[in-house]
């Protein structure tokens, strides 16, 4: 950790002089790139131009460079630039004693191109990267002898200084400072992130060669022994040792991952069997109770027609007679329900494909039901959008048995003198089947539960009529069958309107 933190702190330091030599590198670029543009392209054009004049701002490549690098420096306080001169015409660059030494330091060792180093400006700490300049021919035009000069130059600077310079001679050096306190405090906040994460992860080796010899020989038998004892309290929970280990400790595991995995099959087997006979309970307990109520109204009506024959009225015979018809059916329909339900849950759907007339069927069915709407009432509707024939390969035995279903509901939970409406619509990829009432609607708790088997709803028939519980569970395994859906929609009080959705087969 001693070292870590020690190459760290070489490396905040690394990284710090190359951001800011970075910085550095661009402000420099920039000033030598004004003072080509002034040399190469300004100057040439003024003297062109205005041969008798001499604009200063124009000729001068350090003056030039100077303005612009102070706005530059209004708007990123962070920079400095001097071109520090011993003997400057603008005494604003005249080099102070620290400069002076690094110009000196230029003049004692021609080979060094660059010198970098810190220095404490405005209480602030700066890196800077100084560079020599030595004096070329041009420079001549504004720092030669004083009596050779514009009159303008004497006039802005006197003739005391910033003249007789000669070629080659080094007199100045160009200086940028940067401050550096906000990017060593980035870098201090990154590196000591990164020692963080360093003695976190140094922790965590630790740690885990701390435990690398119990987790190899120690945990592994304990957690054999865990699980084992887990089995033995709960013998139908799956569980399954997963331990990277070999020899007699992975063999065992083997063993035991195997013995669990039978134990588990055997209880889901048996639970599977429990369900079943469950189920055959629940049949034969809503079959007997189901059946005993129309059974026993059968067997009292034919006893009593049996003893009152010769006496009872005609009219008396005939009702008793439609009563013992209706309790019939009732047998029949529970019937028929539960062997649909034994059908379904057997896998034994059998789906014949042809090409059926929607159109005929539905109004066959919506015909059929009216006499039991009619009993209390309900004026049943036929509604036929885009299908005035509507053919399609379909299987019109299951879509008869379902919207049998659906409009028998329809009608036996409306209110007395109500309207059931039925729809029959087409799209580019599908057939709809709308059966609306005007009923009492369910609550969300119903909907939930429209479609479950043996399900008792708050709505309740109307007229006393009966329910199994199983008839929209058998018209939603039969949509799906046919690879379609059937939903519901409905609010409380509002009516409720279910729709099957069915695929168009090409035949």
């Amino acid at each position: 950790m001693s070292t870590g933190a020690w190459y760290l702190k070489q490396l905040q330091t690394t990284l710090l002089e190359k951001e800011a030599r970075n910085r550095i590198e661009m402000v420099i670029n920039f000033s030598q790139a004004s003072r080509d543009y002034i040399r190469d392209y300004l100057r040439p054009t003024l003297q062109q131009k205005l041969p008798d004049d001499f604009l200063f701002e124009g000729n001068s490549s350090t003056f030039f460079t100077k303005a612009v690098l102070d706005i530059f420096n209004q708007k990123m306080p962070e920079y400095y630039y001097k071109q520090a001169t011993i003997s400057p015409l603008n005494l604003d660059n005249l080099a102070d004693e620290f400069e002076t030494k690094i110009i000196q330091k230029f003049k004692s060792n021609t080979d060094l191109e660059e010198f970098l180093g810190y220095r404490e400006v405005n209480h602030k700490k700066n890196l800077f990267l100084a560079r020599p300049i030595y004096i070329t021919p041009d420079c001549l035009s504004c720092h030669g002898k004083p009596e050779n000069m514009p009159p303008v130059l004497i006039k802005r600077y006197g003739n005391t200084h910033g003249f007789n310079w000669e070629v080659g001679e080094l007199v100045s050096a160009l200086i940028i400072y940067v401050s550096i306190e906000e990017l060593q405090q980035d870098i201090s906040d990154t590196l000591w992130k990164l020692l963080f994460t360093f003695v976190l992860l140094t922790a965590f080796i630790a740690t885990l060669f701390y435990f690398v010899f119990e987790y190899i020989v120690e945990k592994p038998i304990k957690s054999v022994a865990q699980f084992m004892q887990q089995k033995a309290a709960n013998p139908k929970q799956e569980i399954c040792i997963k331990v990277d280990s070999h020899g007699e400790v992975g063999e065992m595991v083997e063993s035991f991952n195997y013995m669990s995995q039978q134990l588990c099959n055997t209880f889901v087997d048996l639970e599977h069997k429990n369900r079943m006979l469950q189920d055959s309970n629940n049949f034969l307990a809503i079959t007997a109770h189901d059946l005993k109520s129309p059974l026993c109204a059968v067997q009292g009506l034919a006893e009593l027609v049996e003893e009152d024959l010769h006496d009872m009225p005609e009219a008396e015979i005939i009702n008793c007679m439609g009563k013992i018809q209706r309790s019939s059916k009732q047998m029949f329909n529970l019937i028929t329900n539960l062997l649909d339900v034994n059908s379904i849950e057997s896998g034994k759907i059998k789906v014949n494909l042809s090409t059926s007339n929607l159109h005929i069927l539905v109004t066959e069915l919506v015909n059929m039901h009216q006499h039991q709407a009619k009993v209390k009432g309900i004026q049943v509707h036929l509604l036929m959008q885009n299908c005035q024939t509507c053919p399609v390969y379909t299987d019109s035995n299951i879509i008869y048995q379902v919207l049998d279903n659906l409009i028998s509901n329809a009608i036996k939970y409306s209110p007395f003198d109500k309207n059931v409406y039925v729809t029959l619509e087409q799209s580019e990829q599908h057939i709809y089947f709308k059966i609306q009432d005007e009923g009492f609607g369910f609550t969300e708790a119903d909907k939930n539960r429209l479609f479950g088997k043996f399900q008792q709803l708050s709505n309740k028939p109307t007229n006393k009529e009966h329910s199994t519980g199983l008839g929209l569970f058998i018209v939603k395994k039969l949509v799906e069958a046919l690879d379609g859906d059937v939903w519901c929609e409905s609010e409380p009080n509002q009516g409720a309107m279910f729709i099957v959705q069915l695929p168009k087969i090409d035949s």
